[in-house]
């Protein structure tokens, strides 16, 4: 197979064929096959895009027992970047297709699941998608051929992700307030912003001070419209110090084992509840958790 020079113009080549290269620093890889080109004739970005979900994967050999996971990595990252522009509808027929292609290869649906991991969850993942992941999750777990222990990682994560989906009502946890006091976290409010952090972590910081300096927020938190409250995970001895000067109209405290509870990878991760619990939003950004609790305050 010839190598390729693949960088972060390759998808756009994909694309549009006819775009012009743009200078920038190259990786050198060898790819799984070659990736199929959408046509000249096609105009739109979304039909492009969906030209690729319906026939991305289709050189993928699927009777392989084993292929280069960084191969496979780059691959995937190619389709995942893709996926944004697609049809919704478009993209989930085409994870069907890849995944009932797999189902009789259980070593290949583990580096696929890998790859999904690396590019839609894990920490170095440039899209974050639970939505995207969990049929990848589903279709690994459910596979009698792959090992328990093997996927036993993968059965946490999509248990944390079902209890923490969009849409769900957050499941009661215990929590100790910085004032000493126990208890479980109920939300008050007509909307709640949740951030689970550390502290001494120095993005919490800057949320803090995100949410802290939005004089709209502040003035429905004063108003008791939306409640803050700041959640540590992992609690060390002397936490409660550290959050001393935390604003007096939030609530503070901590949830020993809540990081296998709910799907808290990031440090801070922030949640979104309206006024039943309902989880409206996660994983989103300090401005993007504010503008959605003050918009959810006006409906």
């Amino acid at each position: 197979m010839k190598r390729i020079i693949l960088t972060a113009a390759t998808l756009l080549a994909l694309l549009s064929p006819s775009a012009s290269t743009v200078a920038q620093e190259r990786i050198v890889i060898a790819p799984l096959f070659e990736y199929p080109t959408a046509p000249e004739e096609m105009a739109s970005l979304e039909d492009r895009s969906n030209f690729l979900m319906e026939n991305f994967w289709s050189p993928l050999d699927v009777k392989a027992t084993t292929i280069s996971q960084h191969a496979l990595d780059d691959a995937f990252s190619v389709y995942v970047s893709a996926m944004q522009f697609a049809d919704r509808d478009v993209v989930f027929k085409s994870i069907e297709n890849l995944l009932k292609r797999l189902k009789k290869n259980p070593a290949l649906l583990t580096q696929m699941t890998k790859a999904a991991e690396d590019n839609l969850y894990g920490s170095r993942a440039d899209i974050l998608s639970d939505e995207v992941y969990i049929p990848f999750l589903k279709a690994a777990v459910s596979n009698k051929k792959i090992p328990a222990l093997r996927k036993a990682r993968w059965k946490s994560q999509l248990a944390q992700l079902e209890r923490s989906a969009a849409g769900s009502t957050l499941p009661s946890f215990k929590i100790e307030e910085r004032k000493g006091g126990n208890g479980f976290f109920i939300p008050r409010h007509k909307m709640t912003i949740i951030e689970f952090g550390d502290p001494s972590c120095e993005d919490c910081r800057f949320s803090r001070l995100t949410l802290e300096t939005n004089v709209p927020l502040r003035t429905l938190v004063d108003s008791e419209k939306v409640g803050i409250a700041f959640i540590v995970v992992s609690p060390e001895e002397g936490w409660k110090d550290e959050v001393a000067d935390y604003p007096s109209r939030w609530l503070v405290a901590s949830s020993e084992g809540i990081d296998d509870l709910l799907d808290v990878r990031n440090s801070p991760t922030f949640y979104v509840l309206d006024s039943e619990g309902k989880i409206v939003a996660k994983n989103v950004s300090a401005e993007r958790a504010a503008a959605i609790a003050i918009e959810g305050v006006k409906e």
